[in-house]
């Protein structure tokens, strides 16, 4: 099952990944405060009111997500992959289409860098559809073969790859 939006958890690995941008975060630290979390740094967070670039909140926002019990700040490549795990359950329980969010992991979430199989699968399943058709394996398989892809990827436990 995947973890609800607000968790701030999928927040600090949606930040950690640069998939959240810092113009998003006072809207977000106002909807954990309305969801009943708060600390002093989320309180200040949610009343930023300039921000132009999401380097000038980092110290902010650490300090906010380690107010709220995160073991923060996570690696680069933890906070891709709980991001990515994340994706995949909400790709499995249907809250997502997997080929945008397989799209959303290579560009937005990996930038086109990952070593991990389950994800390099997904990649590279993403890409089939654009292949000539003699050689494009049936859509019905495809999409197959990309659920299967992101339910193994929804099992992952980030500390084993880490």
């Amino acid at each position: 099952m995947p973890e609800e939006p607000l968790s701030p958890l999928i927040l600090a690995a949606r930040w950690a990944s640069n998939d959240l941008y810092g113009e998003q975060m006072p809207a977000l630290a106002a909807d954990l405060l309305e969801a009943g979390f708060d600390s002093p740094s989320l309180r200040r967070l949610a009343g930023e009111m300039h921000i132009t670039r999401s380097a000038d909140l980092e110290l902010l926002v650490s300090a906010t997500f380690r107010e709220l019990g995160i073991h923060y700040p996570l690696s680069d490549k933890e906070g891709r992959l709980i991001a990515s795990r994340q994706i995949a359950r909400e790709v499995i329980h249907g809250r997502r289409n997997p080929w945008a969010a397989a799209t959303h992991l290579e560009i937005r979430v990996w930038s086109w860098h990952c070593g991990i199989p389950e994800i390099l699968r997904i990649f590279d399943l993403n890409d089939q559809p654009k292949w000539d058709s003699p050689f494009r394996p049936p859509v019905s398989k495809l999409e197959q073969e990309m659920y299967d892809a992101f339910a193994r990827l929804a099992i992952i436990n980030p500390n084993d790859l880490v």
